[in-house]
Order: C-alpha cells, then sequence, then structure tokens
C-alpha cells in the first residue's frame, strides 16, 4: 500500500494514502494487543482455568477414581 499507492485508482492524493500506510504500520499491533487484552479479560472473567479445563469422565459404580493431590475416593452410586 505504502509502496505502490494501492488501491489503484483511489480518489485520495499519494501523500494521504502514504500515510494512512504508516499509520496502520506502527499502530496496527497496538489495536492487536488491545484485542488481545479484552479476549483475555473477558475469558478470565468467565473462570478462566477453572472453566476451560474440567475433564469429563464416565465413571460406574465400583469405579476407583483418583483426585488432585494423589487422593483417590470410591464411587458408590452411578
Amino acid at each position: 500500500m505504502y509502496a505502490h499507492l494501492l488501491p489503484a485508482n483511489s480518489p485520495f492524493p499519494a501523500s494521504q494514502i502514504q500515510d494512512a500506510a504508516t499509520l496502520m504500520y506502527y499502530w496496527g499491533d497496538f489495536a492487536e494487543l488491545i484485542l488481545l487484552v479484552g479476549l483475555f479479560l473477558h475469558w478470565y472473567q468467565k473462570g478462566g482455568f477453572s472453566s476451560s479445563t474440567q475433564v469429563l469422565a464416565t465413571v460406574k459404580k465400583g469405579d476407583r477414581v483418583v483426585k488432585a493431590k494423589g487422593k483417590s475416593v470410591d464411587v458408590e452410586g452411578g
């Protein structure tokens, strides 16, 4: 866009196209950072790792389930 003055046949002068290309080049990363912060903020407010890493499993009566920190429990119902 900066070197070839794209889009072709634009009603804007070359200097404005180059200025716009310069702004997009230098401020584009900042805009992506703002979007990234917003995405992670939303994810964190929804529960972060606690809701996204839950493992669902089907267990039968009599199975031994190993939980975090090495403790195990027997399943009585199910």
